[in-house]
């Protein structure tokens, strides 16, 4: 288990297998932090965590192979994400990317920039909740697919609730 802190606040975590669950209350770090929590491997999750008020994103999920499509089973589940991209205006409340990760059953708001950034292979992103993003920006949506990788595909979205997505400047958008 590599753990590494760096001299934003961010916090990086690189496991092999090792399944890893993080926050079990109030997840507030320095708002300077890039991201909070990043997870990298296979079979970890973010579970039941108050995520607010950080600099970028907030929850990095990656993992799994690309080349042969082995799933890494990180999650993002039941977590409460809102106040995203306090310094890094582009930052958004979970970042998926890599092979067969899942995001569900979160709850996530105010955002200066979209929601959920999904990107890679066989994601699955249900039963989320999603309301106002796009407080700064107007070229988003709740949840942006971010590839241009034809090879990218897989990705199942269901059951999610977006409401009040706007776009800062859009009269029409509330």
């Amino acid at each position: 288990l590599n753990v590494n802190f760096y001299s934003d606040g961010g916090l990086k975590i690189t496991p092999l297998k090792v399944p890893l669950f993080l926050c079990p209350s109030d997840t507030r770090p320095d708002p300077n932090t890039t991201y909070a929590p990043t997870i990298f491997g296979r079979g970890n999750y973010v579970a039941g965590c108050d995520i607010h008020d950080v600099g970028r994103d907030g929850i990095s999920l990656d993992g799994g192979d690309p080349n042969t499509l082995e799933p890494a089973g990180n999650s993002a589940d039941n977590n409460y994400i809102h106040h995203t991209g306090v310094y890094y205006k582009q930052g958004v409340g979970v970042s998926c990317s890599g092979v067969g990760n899942r995001v569900s059953h979160n709850l996530i708001h105010d955002c200066y920039h979209q929601a959920l950034l999904i990107g890679g292979n066989d994601q699955l992103v249900e039963y989320n909740i999603v309301h106002h993003t796009n407080l700064g920006s107007e070229d988003t949506g709740g949840l942006y697919m971010s590839s241009r990788n034809y090879t990218n595909r897989g990705t199942v979205i269901r059951h999610n609730v977006f409401h009040h997505i706007g776009g800062f400047g859009k009269s029409n958008s509330w």
